[in-house]
């Protein structure tokens, strides 16, 4: 056993806690609670666990050169850019260079969890299991621009982001992962003492999510924070033009000296995956990602001159409105799953690039549930339960995006459904109409598929959208033994324990179809060669890299 699987051993004793002191990473993310289980699968990726120790990148090998700027795709249009107000991903992927978090985290391709300070000094002391105290980075201003005006932190800013995120509003997605702070400290202008009502085990590893970032107090009011980010990141955002794209200038005054190294970032919006790959290949994209695994292949065939890897797609549920007739009967929500074909979605949709879905993220690989515990494909089983639910001629709407049918293995499942009988149709939508009524908190549907984020936290992937009074609960769900099982979850700190609990979470999960999880896929991803200090990270949903834009730089000649 490794040191640091021995480390993860020792996670929960108080011991180890007073003796590491600012370095600790205790009780936060119990990622790994036992050492083995980290070999690299088909994508390329790891479900290792995290380490703390300093984060490489290609600046460390090769000088950083400065000057030029990212040309980038963006997926669609923003719907907005507010994090704490669940800003979707076309709005995490402009805005997340724009601000900064307390901690950040990375995960390379093949490499272990790597949790870092941002904003703060490395890693909090943690005195005992519910007191943190951070440190900021001296010299820290908020960008140059109206309303912050290049003023300096402070921790009383950390202190009202605190509390911002905590919001009791429907779009203030985050109060579940921060609602257990019980009291905020700020000693001086560079301390932050945070103490918890009780144990959590996920704590930092939410103070690392993607959108837990720090927003100054001045962007509070009304719907600013939506329309223009405007933070302490390395990057300005300058402005956005509707179905174009988002300009990003560098950040002179950013408090790592002499990052960023471009001068900029420019998102296109493309929506059409050929084009993608032929504006890639032209060399006017310097990096690529969403497009389809057919398109990404031939890419690869046609295109050898540049840097290629994968990684994991964003989880794949089918989701159901669990409080309306029929779906309200587990039967019937059961046969959906019988009658699924993964091998056909993996085949056809996926090129052969894809995992069995599960609950939690495949590359969390410590929380995976051994394949037999999965429903198999049996259509004599899904029959039999349509017809004991009196449902034989089951017939429904998949409200899904633009370009939502195409995508997910959508049509491989209806053909795979209509073979035991059930009648799926279905229905394009507006992305921002789908985003805010459909998959937001409304719920306005009896299916969606359109593919669903995935989390470092395994009880933000869990708690937020299955917890009876969870800030994403669009499936309506309203379990009392689901919710003892995550609330049991979230409070282990122990992190062999709070494996098995979540294992426990996932099984219930899937035995009653709470949601049917199609399989995960693997894409394709590209950088051209030019592009330095760039990593991928194993999800798409966790935007891992996006932390981390302050050290891509470009060498155009290479």
């Amino acid at each position: 056993m490794t040191e640091q699987a021995n480390y993860w051993q020792r996670l929960n004793r108080r011991r180890f806690l007073k003796q590491a002191g600012a370095g600790a990473f205790a009780g936060s993310m119990v990622l790994a609670g036992a050492c083995g289980d980290d070999d690299a699968d088909s994508g390329g990726t790891t479900g290792g666990s995290p380490s703390t120790a300093p984060a490489g990148s290609t600046a460390a090998v090769e000088t950083p050169k400065l000057g030029g700027r990212l040309r980038e795709l963006n997926t669609g249009e923003p719907d907005q850019y507010d994090p704490h107000r669940d800003a979707g991903y076309p709005g995490l992927i402009a805005m997340s260079a724009v601000y900064n978090g307390l901690l950040r985290t990375r995960n390379p391709i093949g490499q272990d969890f790597k949790m870092e300070g941002d904003l703060a000094q490395g890693l909090p002391e943690q005195p005992d299991d519910k007191t943190y105290i951070f440190k900021l980075q001296p010299g820290i201003k908020w960008q140059n621009v109206a309303p912050t005006n290049g003023r300096a932190m402070t921790s009383d800013d950390i202190k009202k982001n605190f509390a911002r995120m905590v919001t009791d509003q429907p779009d203030y997605v985050l109060r579940p992962m921060f609602e257990m702070v019980d009291k905020v400290e700020t000693p001086d202008a560079q301390t932050i003492k945070l103490t918890l009502k009780e144990p959590y085990g996920q704590f930092l590893a939410n103070c690392a999510d993607i959108w837990a970032k720090v927003i100054p107090p001045e962007m509070y009011d009304g719907d600013q924070a939506k329309v223009k980010p405007v933070g302490s990141g390395p990057f300005i955002f300058k402005d956005t033009k509707q179905g174009v794209g988002q300009t990003l200038d560098k950040n002179k005054d950013y408090f790592r000296k002499g990052q960023p190294y471009v001068d900029g970032i420019d998102f296109s919006i493309v929506a059409d995956g050929s084009v993608r790959a032929s504006s890639f290949k032209a060399g006017n994209l310097d990096t690529m990602i969403g497009a389809a695994a057919q398109i990404m292949v031939q890419l690869t065939s046609d295109y050898k001159d540049a840097n290629y890897d994968k990684r994991y797609s964003v989880p794949n549920p089918v989701m159901i409105n669990n409080s309306v007739a029929p779906f309200n009967d587990v039967r019937v929500r059961q046969a959906l799953y019988y009658a699924m074909d993964p091998a056909l979605i993996i085949k056809l949709a996926f090129q052969d690039l894809g995992s069995i879905g599960q609950p939690l993220p495949v590359w969390l690989k410590r929380y995976q549930l051994a394949p037999e515990k999965i429903p198999q494909r049996d259509i004599k089983k899904a029959k039999e339960l349509l017809a004991a639910a009196g449902q034989s001629n089951l017939s429904f709407t998949n409200k899904t995006f633009q370009g939502g049918t195409a995508a997910f293995g959508t049509l491989q499942l209806q053909q795979s459904l209509k073979e035991a009988g059930i009648d799926m149709q279905n229905k394009e939508l507006e992305w921002a109409d789908w985003r805010k009524n459909v998959y937001g908190v409304k719920g306005d549907f009896d299916i969606t598929i359109g593919g669903e984020f995935d989390y470092i936290s395994p009880d933000r992937q869990l708690y937020n959208a299955f917890y009876s009074k969870g800030a994403a609960n669009n499936r309506h769900v309203n379990d009392a033994k689901l919710d003892k099982l995550l609330i049991d979850a979230r409070r282990e700190i122990d992190g062999n324990k709070a494996v098995d609990l979540y294992k426990q979470t996932s099984q219930y999960l899937v035995d009653n179809a709470i949601s049917i999880w199609m399989p995960q896929q693997t894409n394709w991803i590209a950088a051209q060669k030019w592009v330095k200090g760039w990593f991928w990270q194993s999800s798409a949903g966790s935007l891992f890299e996006r932390n981390f834009m302050d050290e891509v730089w470009l060498d155009r000649k290479a």
